[in-house]
């Protein structure tokens, strides 16, 4: 029989608290703490004292960077303006000039014209978005360019909207509807209209609890519970088409594989992987694995469909899925997640499937469903 030392025992709790089976981990907590009363101590010692060396050279390297940043004038307060003071503090910088740090270096946007600048904010636009904004709080000026010109925020409207699968795609509605609502304001446009985001990915991490069932010879007096943890994954397409994927892998291992073309049977990591668990699982005795077949089960597997979205937001996505002859609808409706993240969540409607036999449409239970979060991916494109 194997014998386990104190810190043995807090490991194995540690380990089978991540994978959500608690009743075990609290079992073997309780062994542990029976030993040791300061286990938990003496474990973080031995185990994280170089993740503290490391964290205390990181932070050693924070306060030195901090020596160097001039002390803040405790007299200076933060502004706190509304959107009109905003405003009207931006317009004031239209005055301003580049001034340079050293007289011998001038600044070589000051020699630009300003429509010059302006195809510059553009391009940025258009490549990398975040960019244009780095670029427009770099100093007073830009932030005048950059934030107050008309044409950039038309230029952001038509990036965004023109390439949103509409339901009904009628161009005199679009431009009846810019002119009569927001009067070409596309400022107050895209902080209004929702729009779904391509260059990134939409996720939603679910994590519930499970009641489970005793042994036969248990006897325990509580039921076994366990953490039930899946993330479910929405990339969309400019064409209008999607892809949807539901699996226990985080979005480091997800993401650089959401595109189209990809086939779970050519991921030589993946199957690297599935070969050694199931090494692992003939070992324990046993020949199945729960993972036995990545290609034919849906750890990974992607599943493509079509969508539509509406002026109000409305969202409407038509999947296949593990069963061949059901076509799985999601609705959304996209909500901000804050203040300053616009249109940023898909927010549940309905999680349904249509029988494409029997022609009849159902809806699942979605009481454990968390919404959609949009997460920027640098490597995706429109």
């Amino acid at each position: 029989m194997l014998q386990f030392n104190r810190l043995d025992l807090f490991e194995i709790a540690s380990a089978k608290e991540s994978i959500g089976q608690l009743s075990d981990a609290s079992d073997y907590y309780w062994k542990a703490f029976k030993l040791d009363e300061k286990v938990d101590l003496k474990y973080r010692e031995r185990f994280f004292k170089l993740y503290n060396v490391e964290e205390s050279q990181k932070m050693f390297k924070a306060k030195e960077r901090l020596k160097r940043v001039p002390p803040a004038d405790p007299h200076i307060r933060p502004l706190e303006l509304n959107r009109t003071e905003l405003l009207k503090l931006l317009e004031s910088y239209s005055e301003c000039e580049y001034i340079p740090d050293n007289e011998d270096k001038p600044v070589m946007l000051a020699k630009l014209p300003y429509e010059v600048i302006l195809r510059i904010l553009d391009v940025l636009l258009v490549s990398d978005t975040p960019s244009w904004l780095n670029f427009s709080i770099t100093c007073k000026k830009l932030v005048y360019v950059g934030f107050l010109e008309n044409s950039i925020w038309s230029k952001l409207c038509q990036l965004a909207y023109e390439r949103q699968n509409y339901v009904d795609n009628g161009e005199a509605k679009f431009k009846y509807l810019i002119k009569s609502q927001w009067d070409n304001n596309y400022y107050k446009m895209l902080s209004e209209r929702p729009f779904l985001k391509y260059r990134g990915v939409y996720i939603s991490k679910v994590t519930y609890m499970k009641e489970g069932a005793r042994s036969e010879n248990s006897n325990s007096w509580t039921l076994p519970y366990r953490m039930i943890s899946y993330y479910r994954y929405y990339r969309f397409y400019a064409d209008g088409t999607c892809l949807k994927i539901i699996t226990i892998l985080e979005p480091k291992k997800v993401i650089p594989k959401l595109h189209k073309g990809y086939k779970v049977t050519e991921d030589e990591e993946l199957m690297k992987e599935n070969l050694q668990f199931e090494a692992e699982i003939r070992e324990n005795g046993t020949n199945k694995s729960p993972v036995d077949n990545f290609s034919g089960r849906s750890w990974l597997r992607i599943f493509s469909g079509t969508y539509a979205i509406s002026l109000q937001g409305d969202v409407e996505t038509n999947c296949d899925g593990p069963v061949e002859k059901y076509r799985f609808i999601d609705k959304f409706k996209i909500v901000n997640s804050g203040k300053y993240h616009r249109h940023n969540k898909l927010q549940w409607v309905d999680l349904g499937f249509y029988d494409t036999v029997n022609r009849t449409h159902s809806s699942l239970n979605r009481d454990n469903e968390k919404d959609f979060v949009f997460s920027r991916v640098k490597s995706y494109s429109y």
